[in-house]
C-alpha cells in the first residue's frame, strides 16, 4: 500500500476508540510494566504510541518504495547542521539509532537523503528484512555471533575510511563487550560496537532519532555529535565515555516523549522498575 494512502488509513484507524482499546489489551498483555500504560493519556499521544507500535515493516516497505516527492511531503529532516558539521572531518560518520520511535526507517530514509550509507541490523529470528531499494544492510543473525560482528565492524570501517556513514542501533545489545551505565536510575548494559569503531576510525558519532507523528509523518533529527575523550586517554575510559554520553541523549528522549518507547535495547520492558520514566511521563507537556 502506498505510503500517503498507508498513513491517512492508520491516521483514522487509530482514531477509532474501540479499535485504540483492542489494540491497548494486546500491548498490555505482552508489556505490562510499560510506563506508558500506567496513566491516562491525552488522545493524541495514544494515538502516536499506536502509530509507533503496530505496522512497522510496512512503514519500512512504504518509505522504500515512495517516490521523492512523497517523501518530501512525509519526511523532514531536523538538525542537519549537526550531520554537515561531523562529515567536515572528512572522516566518515557514525549515526547512532536506538529502539525508538519509527527507528526502522532510518537504515532506508537516511540512505535516501543522500548518504552513502551502511546500515548494521539484527535480523529477528535470524531472517533479515527487505531487501530494500535504498541503502545498504548488514544482518546480524546471531546477537552473540563475534564473527559476524567482526565482518560487519570490518566493512563499516572501510565505509568510513571513504567518507560514508555507518548506522547501526547503538542500544542493541550486540556481541559480549559493554559498559554498564546508569539509565532511568538503573544499571544498564549498553554494548561499545559504535564507540570501539569512532575510537578506531576518528568518525564523530551523530545520535539520530525517527520520530513518528500521529498522521504518520517522520520527523529525522539530528542531535549534536557526542564529544570525543582525548586520543592519550586509555582506550577503556574513551569507550565509556561516548557510551555514557549516548545513554544520557537517549534517556533524555525517553523521559521527554515516552509515547515513543518499545521494546528493546538496553531496557527489557517486562518486569523492571520503570518509575522515573512514569514520572516524567505523567508530567503534563
Amino acid at each position: 500500500m502506498p505510503y500517503a494512502l498507508g498513513a491517512r488509513l492508520l491516521a483514522s484507524w487509530w482514531s477509532l476508540w474501540p479499535v485504540q482499546a483492542w489494540a491497548l489489551r494486546k500491548l498490555r498483555r505482552k508489556y505490562p510494566d510499560h510506563p506508558f500504560y500506567q496513566q491516562r493519556q491525552d488522545r493524541l499521544s495514544l494515538r502516536r504510541h499506536l502509530n509507533c507500535a503496530f505496522f512497522r515493516y510496512w512503514r519500512e516497505a512504504a518509505v522504500d518504495r515512495c517516490s521523492d516527492r512523497t517523501l518530501r511531503r512525509w519526511v523532514h529532516f531536523e538538525g542537519v547542521e549537526h550531520l554537515e558539521k561531523a562529515r567536515s572531518t572528512g572522516r566518515g560518520v557514525i549515526l547512532a539509532g536506538s529502539h525508538y520511535g519509527a527507528a526502522g526507517t532510518l537504515k532506508i530514509l537516511l540512505a535516501r537523503f543522500g548518504l552513502d550509507l551502511l546500515s548494521i541490523g539484527v535480523a529477528r529470528g535470524g531472517r533479515p528484512r527487505g531487501p530494500w531499494r535504498h541503502g545498504r544492510t548488514f544482518w546480524l543473525t546471531d546477537r552473540s555471533n563475534e564473527a559476524l560482528l567482526l565482518r560487519a565492524l570490518v566493512e563499516a570501517r572501510r565505509v568510513l575510511r571513504h567518507g560514508g556513514g555507518v548506522h547501526l542501533a547503538a542500544d542493541s545489545p550486540i556481541g559480549r563487550s559493554g559498559v554498564e551505565v546508569a539509565f532511568l536510575g538503573r544499571p544498564r548494559r549498553f554494548p561499545t560496537g559504535f564507540a570501539s569503531l569512532s575510537c578506531t576510525t576518528g568518525a564523530p558519532v551523530v545520535p539520530v532519532f525517527a520520530l513518528l507523528a500521529a498522521d504518520g509523518r517522520i520527523s529525522v533529527e539530528f542531535r549534536p555529535a557526542l564529544t570525543p575523550a582525548d586520543p592519550g586517554r586509555p582506550r577503556a575510559e574513551r569507550l565509556e565515555m561516548l557510551v555514557r554520553q549516548y545513554a544520557e541523549c537517549l534517556e533524555r528522549q525517553w523521559q521527554a516523549d515516552p509515547a515513543l518507547v518499545f521494546s528493546g535495547g538496553p531496557v527489557d520492558l517486562r518486569g523492571r522498575d520503570w518509575q522515573s520514566l512514569k514520572r516524567a511521563a505523567a508530567r503534563p507537556r
